[in-house]
Parts: C-alpha cells; sequence; structure tokens
C-alpha cells in the first residue's frame, strides 16, 4: 500500500483512510501550510486534495492526475477515460469534472408537495442533445468504482471507514440534476465512541435538509449498511448498522419490491460473512417521520467488494485471503460486449474469471455461450468456476485454436491463484 506525504510527515495512506481523526494535526497542517498532501505511489508524487468534512478532513485525488498514480496499488489510480477531460459524451447521466461529478438521476430530489411527482429533474439539452438520466443502482456502482472499491490492490484489509473516506472524496464537489451532491447524499461514518457527537451532529445536519412544507418535499439520500428490517404495523422499520440515531420506515409494498429486486444484497442481512450497501431515498411523511420512498443495494463481500452471488462473494473472499490483486467489474451504464465476474491484475496477461451458478437454466446457457465466444474471439484467458460441479474450470481460449480444457479439483484450482 502506497505513502502518503503530510507536511513533511509520512503515513500509510491505508491507515489515513481508515480513520483520518488519527492524522487530524498532520492532514490540518498539509492543508493549512503546503495546500496539499502528497502520494508517493509513483516518482511524480502527484498532489492531493485535503478536503474538509464536517469538521474533519479528509484526502482525496487532485484533478485530473489519476494516470499519475500507481495502476497496480494505489486507490488514487483513475483510468483515462474517466481522467481525461472532454471525453464523454454530453448526454451521458454521469460526467467527470474538475470539482467533481455531474450526475442526472432519473428521482427527483425535490418534489411538489400537491400535484404529481416529477420526473428525473432538469432536462438541459447540451447542443441539442437530451441527456439521459441514470437509476440509483448506476449512481450506486458508479461511486464505488470512482472510489476504486471495485478493486482490491493486495490491501492487508479493507473497513467501513475507508469505504466511509473514499465514497465522501467522491461525493464532495459534486451535483445531482443541477443541486450539490454532498447537501443531497449522506455517506454514513462508521461509529466512534470518542466522535460520537460530532458524527451524529453531521447526520443530524443531513436529517435537517430532508424537510417537507406546503409547497415541497426536499429529499435525501443515506448511503449506509441496512441491519434489519423490522415489521410493523403498515410496512417496516429500517435498521442501519452504523447509527440508531433515525427511525426509518418503508411500506409492505416497496419492501417486498425491493427484496425482488435486489434479493442478494438482502441476503446478506444479518450474515457476517457478507455485507451490503445501500442508497436510501428519503422523504418527511405529512406527520414528519422519515419514509423510504425508493432505494438501491448491492451485495458486498466481508471486505466491501460488490458481488452478484453467494458464491462470488466466496471467491472473492478467497482472492482476499490469498493477497491477489483483481477487479470486479460493474456495468452502471455503457455498451460493453461483456461484463466479466472478475479480472486477476496480478497475472499476465490479466485473466477473466467467470462464476457460473446457475447451471441449466436456458437463458443462463445461451449467454454462457455467447461469453464464451467472445473470449475466444477476442484471445482472452478466462477461468471458468461452476460451483454446482464444485470444480473449477481453466479455458485458454485463443482466435486460432479450439478451447484446451483443464480440470482441476476446487482446492488444487485455488492454490494455483
Amino acid at each position: 500500500m502506497p505513502l502518503v506525504l503530510l507536511n513533511g510527515k509520512t503515513q500509510e495512506l491505508e491507515a489515513v483512510q481508515e480513520d483520518p481523526s488519527r492524522f487530524a494535526a498532520e492532514l490540518e497542517r498539509a492543508k493549512r501550510i503546503d495546500g496539499h498532501a502528497n502520494c508517493l505511489c509513483s516518482a511524480s508524487r502527484p498532489k492531493l486534495v485535503v478536503r474538509a468534512l464536517g469538521a474533519g478532513l479528509i484526502l482525496a485525488r487532485w484533478p485530473n492526475t489519476g494516470n499519475e498514480h500507481d495502476k497496480d496499488h494505489c486507490t488514487f489510480f483513475e483510468d483515462e477515460r474517466r481522467s481525461a477531460p472532454g471525453v464523454f459524451d454530453a448526454a451521458d447521466p454521469f460526467i467527470p469534472g474538475p470539482t467533481g461529478l455531474n450526475a442526472k438521476l432519473d428521482v427527483s430530489v425535490t418534489v411538489r408537495t400537491s400535484g404529481p411527482v416529477p420526473g428525473g429533474g432538469s432536462t438541459a439539452r447540451r447542443a441539442g442533445t437530451q441527456r439521459r438520466s441514470a437509476g440509483l443502482l448506476a449512481f450506486l456502482e458508479y461511486l464505488w468504482e470512482g472510489a476504486n472499491l471495485h478493486k482490491w490492490h493486495g490491501d492487508r484489509y479493507r473497513s467501513c471507514g475507508t469505504c466511509f473516506s473514499r465514497l465522501s472524496a467522491q461525493i464532495d464537489g459534486g451535483s445531482i440534476n443541477s443541486k450539490p451532491m454532498s447537501g443531497i447524499v449522506h455517506v454514513m461514518e462508521p461509529f466512534a465512541e470518542d466522535r460520537k457527537a460530532e458524527i451524529d451532529a453531521r447526520f443530524q445536519s443531513f436529517l435537517g435538509r430532508v424537510v417537507r412544507d406546503k409547497e415541497t418535499r426536499r429529499r435525501g439520500s443515506l448511503l449506509c449498511e441496512i441491519k434489519e428490517f423490522k415489521p410493523r404495523k403498515y410496512g417496516f422499520q429500517v435498521l442501519i448498522r452504523q447509527s440508531n440515531l433515525a427511525r426509518l420506515f418503508m411500506s409492505q409494498q416497496l419492501h417486498d419490491k425491493l427484496a425482488a429486486s435486489f434479493a442478494g444484497a438482502f441476503s446478506a442481512i444479518g450474515d457476517t460473512s457478507r455485507r451490503n450497501a445501500a442508497l436510501l431515498v428519503l422523504e418527511r411523511s405529512a406527520s414528519g417521520t422519515l419514509t423510504l420512498v425508493d432505494a438501491a443495494a448491492m451485495l458486498l463481500s466481508r471486505t466491501y467488494l460488490p458481488c452478484d452471488s453467494s458464491y462470488e462473494v466466496a471467491l472473492a473472499n478467497r482472492l482476499v485471503d490469498e493477497s491477489r490483486r483483481f477487479t470486479k467489474p460493474l456495468r452502471h451504464v455503457g455498451d460493453a460486449a461483456t461484463h466479466p465476474d472478475f479480472i486477476l491484475n496480478d497475472v499476465c496477461p490479466e485473466t477473466v474469471i467467470e462464476v457460473y451458478g446457475m447451471s441449466g437454466n436456458v437463458e443462463y446457457e445461451a449467454r454462457k455461450l455467447e461469453k464464451r465466444r467472445h473470449y475466444a474471439a477476442s484471445g482472452v484467458t478466462c477461468i471458468e468456476w461452476e460451483p454446482t460441479t464444485t470444480h473449477l474450470v481453466i479455458h485458454i481460449l485463443t482466435g486460432e485454436s479450439r478451447s484446451r480444457k483443464s480440470v482441476f479439483t476446487f482446492n488444487d484450482i485455488e492454490r494455483r491463484l
């Protein structure tokens, strides 16, 4: 893991991101005296923004320096498409800028109290082109990707505090539907007894912005981990892991809809080997109760890597235990020909891993064949695991030759991974 320079003092980036409050004095001096910190992941020692967040400070990527960071080991690395200005279509729902992400979502952040709920906010056009909007899940995945939380760089650990720092850095300076993102989205900070008053004050400030009057309902979005759904007379109370400060409620209808859409994430609730990340859209009811009106959720491994199934969680946990470097590609938006389940980044060439957990399903088998043909045509090396057969299968796929298949037991292939 890279080191960072804070006003002449060298610290581990991993430690600073996990708990910035431990380094408050160093961060404050770096911001006040130098105007920045430095990442020591590469010879260019790229600058880092020391950003105020409530009463604290966090580190964030300096604008347009993503490619200066170490691609394989630094969490501040950003590929050319995400870093270079002017490469995005004006109609894209997510447009990075020098000050932050400009997002257009299909959920309204302000709603008229009377009359129909409007659509996804501004319909601004650029160069005569209607800008597309994205859903909550796409937004959540985009934030996770921008924070490099979909990658494992061989870190020693990753905590809720690390996620808080990286996600907060993504949100600050951005906008949703032309409104400041930091005023709409609140990332829940992990509980710390010595900072409870500060953490609660930030949360209360966010909740105070979720208001309802005679003309409008101002909504807020809470990025958190769901701890439990408690049945109530007219629906459920939603308990979040990081705080019991707020009483949140949702209808039975919305619960059932979300449970069907995000079954994987919901199955992780209460399971210590898996986690979940949820983006909850809140508004006040007529009686002032905090009510969920929409949400999106992701299934995560125990180290907060996004996964699509319990089989992927098992594989991600194993790769972390083996200190492998790998990526979990996220779909969000785009027209990629295929989305691998994982990519091993510490082998040459990089190797795709596909987890086929639904063998026998006709549509699934057709998609599997399509992926195999794509990898064969592209010359991509692919490892396949069909958990129901308890074997992992290696396919060496090239455009000139037929696939050669070698079968190993699960334990054998784990050692090879």
